[in-house]
């Protein structure tokens, strides 16, 4: 189709990557420029522990794409590693700040028990297991502390694991939360955690952020891009549980301090990772890329 002037290919790791690399050759064939857009947390395991053949022919699929979009400049410079390709732009993933309005009759006062709340995959690798072994130091303390687990994944394992630690009856499993229930949790809650050992931009982050929750995570992928450490939130090494609940006791000791990274977090996603900003920002690599203008937002 002439009418075609970029083939923007959205790809993760693993099986991901190759399926989509597909579609990259074959808008080569046509002659179009193609976007490879990584957004893959594990990128990096994903090549290092491939062998030497796959290594060489992913660094082949990212020196034939016309532009690779990563999502933060900590990927740029890793991508910059491992290929050729000179046209590496990172760009931020976006959020619908508006659509995260406060939930009527919600009051962020009536928050009785002190909530920390977790939204994604259920797994080791999302580090939480270790946000269960922190819980169980926090109510060392005596602090009335409940923490929501929404997601899929390890739920029987870690429903096993909750009890030998004896924090299950502080622990509620929701599952997978979307739209307006997953709002009215995230504005139920005081503070938003996920300790991964590897992300690429979360966007349940920027989600938490925008609704004016203060954040407390690692220091892997983009997050500490977003996530300045004691401006607007706190991070940690991965598997750090000591440094996990002290940072969250932290927080829950002081009520203005929370506020004032709940404010600072709500400040930036609207002039940063807005949905708007983004699209423009894409806009002007499509117009970079092409020569020719793509609309406005």
């Amino acid at each position: 189709n002439n009418d075609i002037e970029i083939i923007h290919i959205h790809t993760a790791s693993r099986k991901s990557f190759y399926r989509k690399a597909v579609f990259l050759i074959i808008g080569k064939i046509f002659k179009k420029k193609v976007i490879l857009h990584l957004h893959g947390g594990e990128f990096k395991l994903f090549y290092n522990l491939s062998p030497r053949l796959s290594r060489w022919i992913i660094s082949a699929i990212l020196n034939n794409a016309d532009m690779i979009l990563v999502l933060s400049g900590y990927w740029q410079t890793y991508i910059q590693s491992i290929c050729k390709n000179n046209n590496i732009r990172y760009i931020y993933n976006p959020v619908l700040s508006n659509e995260f309005v406060r939930p009527a009759g919600n009051k962020s006062n009536a928050k009785k028990v002190e909530r920390l709340i977790f939204m994604g995959i259920l797994s080791k690798e999302k580090g939480v297991y270790d946000l269960l072994r922190a819980l169980q130091l926090i109510r060392q303390n005596q602090r009335s502390i409940q923490l929501t687990l929404c997601g899929n994944g390890e739920i029987t394992a870690l429903k096993q694991f909750s009890n030998q630690l004896n924090v299950s009856d502080i622990v509620e499993f929701c599952g997978w939360v979307t739209g307006r229930e997953k709002i009215q949790r995230l504005y139920n809650s005081n503070i938003f955690v996920l300790p991964s050992y590897n992300e690429g931009l979360p966007i349940s982050i920027l989600e938490a952020m925008s609704v004016g929750l203060p954040v407390i995570s690692t220091r892997v992928g983009s997050i500490p891009e977003i996530i300045i450490d004691g401006k607007n939130g706190f991070l940690v090494q991965p598997g750090d549980v000591i440094g996990l609940a002290n940072n969250i006791l932290k927080l829950l000791s002081d009520e203005k301090l929370m506020k004032n990274i709940g404010e600072e977090n709500a400040f930036v996603v609207h002039k940063l990772y807005e949905v708007n900003i983004i699209v423009g920002q894409l806009l002007q690599l499509y117009q970079e890329l092409t020569g020719k203008k793509f609309g406005s937002v």
